[in-house]
């Protein structure tokens, strides 16, 4: 067995397990990052020996509260530094560079870190909220960046550190979005992300080969665990486009020959009206003849099941991304006809429902499966049942879980950890649904 099928079928105890086993993929491609004038690509020995450099710098420096928070875009240096972090056994919060200045000054605030891994502009706009504060900064666009020159002979081997980390230490602090006051902290354990990383290798979405285009921001529990930690567990290839706009992404979708892009459901919107605008503008003739070829693998696929659209709509799927074959969308519900349009146009869709709260994912739809409107099963292990609201009709109710990806309760906020359980231990999503066939949500 080589050390690739090793590790994918090894199950870490923590994550500083899962980041010390890295190194054994070797040079296989582990991060492609597109940038503006060129792309660069970065082996499982390269990011492993960054890992290591970031390691050795947090256990020097010791943060205090054992955290550091993150605030960055995604690049090869801020992953290098979550895995480093991890790999340290030490908390990583990742936080929004979007935030208002308010809500930015909370979750420091509240995070109780004292440490920032940021970038300069970054800094200064931190530095100006804490003008009396003493935070450290850790550059990451800078050469104060622990991370030029590495080689993979500076790292130090945290195997014996790793396998003293209990699963119920946190590794991550999450912030939910807060639309109606302060986001609330949600800390995830090593148990809690390992779990999660286990669900998506059991659902074979993803292997070794794989190539997922990660467009989404990292504060977020969806891509962090799924486009992020989930891939490098598996062996697969992280591609960061240089920037959220239709020619990056088609970019990055040719250029790194993607198969699997991570999404949230406006994304796959917008997709779809850039493709109508794009048929829009061949000639009259050919305009028809492709909304024709469409519509026909519409109907095959609603009708039989066959995915026709990669056959009938070739041009288009090389111009976009001829590699491309699966399409994950969470972090929002997507309408049915959204599904039907992608998987007309010849791709695979695999729905995800969860929050912040439970790692994320509760249920999966795998790609095939139908049921319409459904968010499909509970991944192994987790628990669902719907329990009966006074002013909604049954069978709906609120969805109730129960499960290994469920957090333990929010950072510093008893009360409102006491509300989001009930007596029986069972957490609350404050969502509504009910059970179908075959038990699908």
């Amino acid at each position: 067995m080589t050390a690739e099928n090793e590790l994918s079928n090894s199950s870490p105890q923590n994550m500083s397990e899962l980041v010390a086993a890295l190194a054994s993929r070797g040079d296989a491609t582990a991060v492609i990052d597109f940038r503006v004038t060129e792309t660069l690509c970065i082996s499982y020995r390269e990011l492993a020996g960054r890992a290591g450099r970031f390691r050795n710098h947090f256990v020097e420096v010791g943060p205090k509260n054992n955290r550091i928070i993150l605030l960055a875009p995604p690049s090869p240096d801020c992953i290098a530094a979550v895995l480093g972090a991890f790999y340290a056994n030490i908390c990583v919060v990742s936080l929004d560079t979007q935030l208002p200045d308010d809500v930015l000054r909370h979750t420091i605030e509240d995070c109780d870190g004292t440490h920032v891994v940021t970038t300069t502009a970054l800094a200064d706009r931190v530095k100006k909220l804490f003008p009396n504060n003493t935070l450290t900064y850790l550059y990451l666009d800078t050469a104060q960046s622990p991370n030029p020159g590495v080689t993979p002979d500076n790292v130090q081997d945290s195997r014996t550190v790793g396998t003293q980390i209990e699963q119920s230490a946190v590794a991550a602090l999450f912030y939910t979005s807060g639309t109606t006051a302060m986001p609330k902290g949600v800390p995830l354990t090593h148990g809690n992300l390992l779990f999660e990383v286990q669900a998506i290798r059991d659902g074979k979405l993803l292997d070794a080969q794989s190539r997922v285009l990660l467009p989404l921001p990292i504060h977020h529990v969806y891509p962090f665990v799924l486009g992020l930690l989930t891939p490098l567990a598996l062996g697969a290839t992280v591609v960061l486009p240089q920037a959220m706009t239709g020619p990056q992404l088609i970019r990055a979708l040719v250029g790194a020959q993607v198969t699997h892009l991570l999404g949230v459901p406006r994304l796959y919107e917008a997709l779809l009206s850039a493709i109508h605008n794009e048929l829009k503008n061949h000639g009259r003739l050919v305009s028809l003849a492709l909304k024709g070829l469409l519509a026909l693998s519409r109907q095959l696929r609603l009708r039989t099941g066959l995915y026709t659209g990669r056959l009938l709509l070739w041009p288009l799927h090389r111009r976009i991304g001829p590699d491309l074959r699966i399409l994950a969308s969470g972090g929002a519900p997507i309408p049915e006809v959204v599904v039907n349009e992608l998987e007309a146009i010849g791709w695979q869709v695999a729905i995800g429902y969860g929050l912040t709260e439970t790692s994320p994912l509760i249920t999966l739809r795998v790609p095939g499966k139908r049921g319409r409107g459904s968010v499909g099963q509970a991944v192994a292990g987790m628990e669902i049942r719907i329990v009966p609201v006074e002013t909604v009709s049954a069978p709906m109710g609120e969805v109730q879980v129960h499960g290994p990806g469920v957090f333990h309760g929010y950072h510093k906020l008893a009360a409102k950890t006491a509300e989001a359980f009930t007596e029986d231990d069972w957490f609350r999503t404050g969502d509504l649904g009910w059970l179908g066939l075959g038990r699908q949500l």
